[in-house]
Order: structure tokens, then sequence, then C-alpha cells
């Protein structure tokens, strides 16, 4: 469990305010909070915020004591629910998952904060065997309300 535990100390910076992406043409806006007793992370959120491709997002990330990992469960919309797993390489974290709801799919995100305030994430999709770059992006953190860190 120990490199589980890493990996939530690090994903644990999400915790408190709200990320927004720096690019207006399509606005991220996500909050993480702790849930179940600090035993997970859950993210509440919207992609595409303002614009006609907004979907709203629910995911949760915890330990998974029996592989030894961290899970990742997340919905977008209702109607396209991923699954997977998170570790940490060096300061890197790594996101792998697949579609469970939705048109079939397997993605892989990396994603490194450059700052306490600084989260920089590249998403890749796969397609043939190869991960292709399908978005990258940058938020900043701004606290926005009485979320608790």
């Amino acid at each position: 469990m120990e490199d589980a535990n890493k990996t939530m100390a690090k994903l644990a910076q999400l915790v408190g305010g709200t990320w927004i992406n720096q690019d207006p043409r399509f606005v991220v806006e996500l909050r993480y909070e702790w849930a179940f007793g600090k035993k997970a992370i859950r993210g509440l959120g919207i992609t595409g915020k303002g614009g006609p491709r907004g979907d709203s997002i629910e995911a949760i990330l915890g330990p998974d004591p029996v592989n030894k990992t961290v899970y990742y469960l997340d919905c977008h919309g209702g109607d396209n629910v991923l699954k997977g797993t998170v570790k940490l390489e060096g300061e890197e974290v790594i996101f792998e998952f697949a579609t469970i709801v939705g048109k079939p799919a397997k993605w892989r995100e990396t994603l490194q904060f450059t700052d306490k305030d600084t989260m920089q994430f590249t998403i890749f999709g796969e397609k043939d065997g190869q991960w292709n770059p399908v978005v990258k992006q940058t938020s900043k953190t701004q606290i926005l309300d009485n979320w608790n860190k």
C-alpha cells in the first residue's frame, strides 16, 4: 500500500479551491474535497462550462487495499462513465482508464503540479495500440468559496 499512499498524498494537492483551466474556448472547472471520512477524494465540476457541450462531472479517487493501487471512477454527464487506476511515477501522476458506459475507448492522462496552485495535464486516447494526445491544459486553483483543504 506504500505506493497507493504516496499517490493519494500527491492527489491531496487537488483538495481545496476551484481548479479552472486557462483556455476560454472550453472552460473546465473542478472542485475536489475529501469524502468518506477522508478515505477518498471526490471531484465535482463541469467541462465546457457556458458552452453547448457542457457536461457535469463527478469523480472519486481512493485507495484499493486489495489491489494495492488507487482507483479512479469518473462520470461525465450521466451517460459516459470511466474507470481505471492512478499511480505516481516520480512527480508525475498517471491515470490509466477506460470507458465502461458509453463509446468504448482507452485513455491515459499525465498530470504534474508545477506549483501549489498550478497543474498541467495531457490526456491521450488509444488508437491502434498508440497513445495520441487529445487534450493538453493548464489549470490554476482559486479560492472561490469556503471549501476546506
